[in-house]
């Protein structure tokens, strides 16, 4: 039976209001996406090329004063040159771009003390083809600060052993090709999204090669000369056999666990090894000297040091803070620090089965003969707590007969090998004279 006149009426306006909806939704889309690409051809026809330096007739003789008049999307193309001058680039001016015209010529010289020579807030912004240098005092060559999508490609870095690329909370920082001489990679973020987003290859630290390695498991460095590791949420991996030297931080690992740093040489670095917000690591057998802190440790847990030979660091030979607890520090040798221990942490174990570490200023008395002191050391002392290593160890070698241990046979081999290196490096020089 067919249905009556009025249910065909009511069925004929439904299907005329749903099609007229999605014809309205069609033009909707339609004119956002020519509205999007009108701005999009606006932006990019108002975009302009400003030059620094040359001959030109009104040329900047300053690369901020191009800033300064610089807009979205705009390219500064910067002459050959030496500028001294510190860069800053606003949050305000996104998508821009600084282009030199040749790498080794182009040279920015900060004068400011206690500022970047660049500093980028802006976003999405490009440094490419310059060298760029600072003055003693500065706090870094160049600062990335709360942005992303900053790009810097292909420059000479050179700094007075200070930060070189200091990255504040941002993410998403292109890092490519520079040749960086002095203190190579900080990065500062209280997300995991501010270190595991960046792109960093191809860089050198001082001559030898500078490692990013994020998001890996399963890895292994060994044996090796780097200027700086840099390990960001990695898992299950080690480090071996490797030199690392001259860096503001030399192995820096961050939102890491269960890896190990072994039989490795960290030397004259601002920070010998950094760990921040990782746990379950191990850093055993290794030869920390001469940083200005050797082991430092912050919002850290469940790590365990030992059998490491912490000397000769200028500030203190391992620095314990901010939230870092439950981290297991036994067997270490802590020889001619200015200062060589200090926990700010909590529940920080400085002793493993009634064996501690060894301490050159330790004053107690070793009566009974079995290497272990008979009053504990004490490493930090406030007002409502303090903080002592039980069992400091007199003698390795009462400790190893009656425990069955052998700490330092590794730093020893290390050692060795690193003799070994440095003898052959000098005769094949002596050959090439």
């Amino acid at each position: 039976m067919d249905p009556p006149i009025f249910a065909k009426l009511i069925n004929n306006k439904k299907s005329i209001r749903v099609d007229m909806i999605r014809k309205s939704f069609i033009m909707v889309a339609l004119l956002f996406v020519l509205a999007s690409a009108i701005i999009f051809f606006i932006h990019d026809v108002n975009a302009r090329t400003l030059y620094v330096g040359g001959t030109g007739d009104g040329n900047y003789t300053s690369i901020q004063q191009a800033v300064n008049n610089a807009t979205d999307g705009d390219v500064i193309y910067v002459y050959s040159g030496v500028y001294n001058e510190n860069i800053f680039i606003p949050k305000y001016v996104n998508s821009l771009k600084l282009i030199g015209e040749n790498r080794d010529t182009t040279v920015i010289n900060g004068v400011k003390e206690n500022h970047a020579t660049l500093e980028i807030w802006g976003k999405n912004c490009t440094f490419e083809n310059f060298t760029v240098t600072s003055s003693e005092r500065s706090t870094s060559i160049i600062t990335i600060s709360y942005t992303d999508h900053v790009k810097i490609i292909n420059n000479r870095i050179e700094a007075n052993n200070n930060t070189c690329i200091y990255m504040f909370f941002s993410t998403n920082v292109t890092i490519l090709n520079n040749s960086i001489t002095g203190g190579g990679i900080n990065i500062v973020g209280g997300s995991l999204e501010n270190w595991n987003t960046h792109i960093i290859s191809g860089n050198t630290l001082n001559g030898r090669g500078l490692y990013y390695i994020n998001d890996v498991s399963n890895f292994v460095i060994s044996s090796e000369e780097v200027g700086q590791i840099i390990l960001v949420n990695c898992t299950d991996s080690s480090i071996k056999n490797v030199d690392v030297s001259k860096s503001i931080i030399g192995l820096l690992m961050a939102f890491s666990s269960n890896n190990v740093i072994k039989k490795c040489h960290i030397h004259d670095n601002h920070y010998g090894i950094f760990l921040h917000e990782s746990k379950d690591n191990i850093i055993e057998d290794n030869l920390v000297e001469n940083n200005t802190y050797g082991i430092y440790v912050t919002h850290s847990s469940y790590n365990e040091i030992k059998n490491n030979l912490i000397r000769w660091n200028e500030n203190c030979g391992c620095w314990l803070c901010c939230g870092s607890f439950y981290n297991t520090i036994y067997m270490n040798n802590f020889t001619m620090n200015e200062k060589n221990a200090h926990d700010a942490g909590i529940f920080n174990k400085w002793y493993h089965k009634e064996v501690g570490n060894y301490w050159d200023d330790y004053n107690g008395t070793d009566n009974d003969g079995d290497g272990i002191g008979d009053s504990p050391y004490i490493i930090s002392a406030e007002e409502n707590e303090t903080v002592e290593d039980k069992y400091p160890i007199v003698s390795f070698e009462k400790v190893i007969s009656s425990n069955n241990q052998t700490p330092g046979v590794d730093i020893s081999v290390s050692l060795l090998i690193i003799a070994l290196i440095a003898v052959i490096g000098i005769l094949k020089k002596r050959e090439q004279k």
